[in-house]
């Protein structure tokens, strides 16, 4: 792929965004952008390692930056929340997590009150 003649901006527009930037996470993406321009790397997958991603990273990168630009490159993203799962999921798994947490409880209590009135000790 001819990434200097694909990314839009120059070297020296680049390098003084990246100077602007305050977070690192920023500052990788446009140093991932300013290896391709620049030819220092050839692949997205050379890149990335220099900026210390995996080939997915580099690979996502590329493509929010091919269909929308530095600017969405440079963007925070809007994803917030706990991996894969919806805050009801989250919530559904609280409340399941708490009410086996009782059950688990009551059992071990029970287990516990048997074995100590017949004698039995357990292990520890």
């Amino acid at each position: 792929m001819k990434y200097d003649e694909l990314i839009k901006e120059s070297l020296e527009e680049l390098s003084e965004i990246e100077k602007k930037q305050k977070l690192v996470q920023f500052e990788k993406r446009v140093r991932f952008l300013i290896l391709l321009k620049s030819r220092e790397a050839t692949t997205q997958k050379e890149a990335g390692s220099r900026v210390g991603w995996k080939q997915r990273q580099s690979q996502k990168i590329w493509q929010i930056y091919r269909q929308a630009g530095l600017v969405a490159v440079l963007k925070a993203s809007d994803k917030r929340g706990f991996g894969k799962l919806s805050s009801v999921q989250i919530s559904r798994l609280n409340e399941y997590l708490r009410n086996s947490e009782r059950g688990v409880w009551r059992k071990f209590s029970s287990i516990w009150k048997s074995r100590s009135a017949s004698g039995i000790q357990l292990a520890g």
